[in-house]
């Protein structure tokens, strides 16, 4: 009897086995993926993926009709003519199994890291990899922990994190702008596209300093000074100066592109 219910359990097992298709997929953070649902092109699919041991239905399509399961604000999943599951910018969060009535896909999601030596007292723009909109939240590796600085979305920017000096901002795209960096500003940032790793070297460098009223462009806030010509910040590097500007036409160009309302 025994024997029997032996043979019976792994002849199940091999005909479950034959038919599920493990799929391997490995990609960048940021981008967007299409995961396949094995050989199946047509049918009726639900897509589900395992969360701490239980399965979350994610959507299901049909005839190209897709209805989701789970609470979707950002639209980052959807489908397509072929059941493939979509991800918008994918992050290392997104990684892990997903099944369908095809197959069971392991997606792996690789950082991309990026390199930035930036000297002390510049302004810098750190750039979320190949993301140019969509809601993302900047953070540090702080003594082994993750702080959360600032979330950017549609041009409105929240800060996480106590700010008395104003030196942290973003812009319509998702960049991190820190003024007057510093080397204790060294380290990793992580957005939801990249990596950055930011070194940062000893000697004066070209700020770009802001009050209430004004926009100054010399490092301690009294009287706007050319910047060297061996020099240049982060927002000349966005919006380079005409060729033979003043340092007055220089200063004016960046209040355009900084320029915070007044309070």
């Amino acid at each position: 009897m025994n024997l029997l219910l032996l043979l019976s359990l792994l002849i199940y097992s091999s005909m479950h086995t034959a038919g599920t298709e493990t799929l391997h997929q490995t990609e960048k953070e940021g981008k967007t993926v299409a995961l396949k649902c094995g050989r199946l092109t047509n049918g009726k699919v639900t897509w589900s993926r395992d969360t701490n041991g239980q399965r979350v239905d994610i959507l299901t399509t049909h005839n190209g009709e897709t209805t989701k399961h789970i609470a979707d604000p950002d639209r980052r999943y959807d489908s397509q003519a072929d059941l493939a599951l979509t991800i918008v910018r994918v992050s290392q969060s997104d990684a892990g199994r997903y099944d369908c009535s095809g197959a069971t896909v392991e997606l792996s999601v690789t950082e991309e890291t990026l390199h930035q030596t930036e000297k002390e007292g510049n302004t810098v723009a750190l750039k979320c990899g190949r993301l140019t909109k969509g809601p993302v939240t900047w953070s540090r590796d702080t003594n082994g922990q993750r702080v959360d600085i600032l979330t950017t979305h549609n041009g409105q920017t929240t800060k996480h994190i106590a700010d008395p000096d104003g030196r942290y901002d973003s812009r319509k795209d998702p960049v991190l702008i820190i003024y007057g960096v510093s080397q204790s500003d060294a380290g990793r940032y992580d957005c939801s596209g990249a990596t950055v790793e930011l070194s940062v070297t000893s000697g004066t460098g070209y700020a770009v300093k802001h009050n209430q009223e004004h926009v100054y462009d010399s490092i301690d806030d009294t009287m706007p000074t050319p910047q060297p010509d061996n020099q240049q910040s982060a927002y000349e590097a966005i919006d380079p100066p005409e060729e033979h500007a003043t340092p007055q036409e220089r200063v004016d160009q960046l209040c355009g592109l900084i320029k915070k309302p007044t309070k």
